[in-house]
């Protein structure tokens, strides 16, 4: 999957980039990338194409729910008195969303179902749980099990890598970016062998160090989600009692001067480097960051995350130097890269850049061997 996928990636930007000549938002690559991993765990099935109907669907309905969810954007949440207003466009827009979601996650199951009738069903969760006479679950639960999935990492991850590597465009990010690249030749003899390890290990230190920073700076989900206490917390000599409904600012969390020091507000790799030359990553001491929540209820697929993003990383370095667009540059601004303030989860402002080739020889050949490898996965 992790093959598959981050191939696809490289595989689309290496034809439409024109060999570096033609400018390129990567956006729809890597929404494409994060929607068919969690598809692909859900239900065995991916979409090939980038501008797929039904992938952009998902993908259109998914970012307007979250922007009906988040804390901030809907008052008729905390005063129920606004549900019932006549002409009330929230709930009318928020039903709409509703039968469409409901009827590509329906279209899904159906398709786990026949899959199952023809015996060529591939590994994932849903066919699992269908299958399992001792469950029996309805296909409403079953949904609504790979509901909470889908909806997880298809927004969040896109978000944190498109605004990475919007950041690594940037004339200091290409500084990032060489250091980065001359990490992964010093764990790896060359392109193909850092294709075929990132998959399956996340050793190169610089590229970690990049990863922990995007997460850090770029807080998709800037004040997390809702959360309700259990017992009575004593924060600071304040009592919160139980069952209190409790925000948490993660965004100003992960940008506190007194924690990341005075360079906080700005994206910087090296400050999860003990050592530049050579990399070498800092000891951890607690969390890194709240991208992730903390606790029992903390990001169940933090570390799918990492690896998607890890692989991506390491595959578009080894392949290209990215360089920003001058019409189209990125938005670094930690706030303002967010066209929608209110979203539950960040939507990152679209840019441009030029994938200048490392090696097109030498990618062409990674590709051609991914292909072979990966050419039989998931395919009905």
């Amino acid at each position: 999957m992790f093959d598959l996928e981050s191939y696809c990636i490289v595989r689309d930007i290496f034809r439409d980039s024109e060999d570096g000549k033609a400018m390129l938002n990567v956006r729809p690559y890597i929404q494409r990338f994060a929607l068919n991993t969690t598809l692909t765990l859900c239900y065995g099935i991916r979409m090939d194409e980038v501008y797929d109907d039904l992938l952009r669907e998902i993908l259109h309905v998914g970012s307007a729910i979250s922007l009906l969810r988040s804390a901030s954007e809907n008052l008729q949440d905390y005063v129920p008195l606004l549900r019932y207003l006549p002409n009330n466009e929230k709930t009318a827009r928020s039903k709409e969303l509703r039968e469409r979601r409901d009827a590509y996650l329906n279209l899904l199951l159906d398709k786990v179902r026949e899959m199952i009738k023809k015996g060529t069903d591939k590994p994932c969760i849903s066919a699992a749980i269908l299958k399992d006479e001792e469950t029996k679950l309805s296909g409403v639960e079953v949904s609504s099990i790979c509901l909470s999935l889908v909806s997880g990492g298809f927004e969040t991850i896109p978000g944190t890598l498109t605004s990475a590597i919007g950041s690594l465009s940037t004339p200091e990010g290409q500084v990032w970016q060489d250091r980065a690249y001359k990490d992964i030749m010093r764990y790896y003899s060359d392109a193909r062998e850092a294709w075929l390890g990132c998959i399956h290990e996340e050793k190169v230190p610089y590229v970690n160090a990049i990863i922990k920073e995007a997460g850090r700076y770029y807080t998709v989900s800037a004040m997390s989600l809702p959360r309700k206490t259990v017992t009575e917390v004593n924060w600071n000599g304040t009592i919160i009692p139980p069952k209190t409904m409790i925000l948490i600012n993660a965004q100003a969390c992960n940008h506190d001067i007194d924690h990341f020091g005075p360079d906080g507000g700005k994206f910087n790799p090296e400050r999860w480097l003990s050592s530049i030359n050579p990399p070498v990553e800092a000891e951890a001491k607690g969390l890194p960051h709240l991208s992730f929540g903390a606790g029992s209820r903390a990001c169940s697929g933090q570390f799918i995350a990492s690896r998607l993003l890890y692989a991506a990383i390491v595959r578009l370095i080894c392949s290209y130097k990215i360089v920003a667009s001058k019409e189209r540059p990125p938005n670094t601004d930690y706030v303002d890269y967010n066209q929608f303030k209110t979203a539950l989860v960040a939507i990152p402002r679209d840019y441009e850049v030029e994938l200048i080739p490392r090696d097109s020889a030498m990618t062409r050949e990674c590709l051609d061997t991914a292909e072979l490898r990966t050419k039989e996965h998931y395919k009905e």
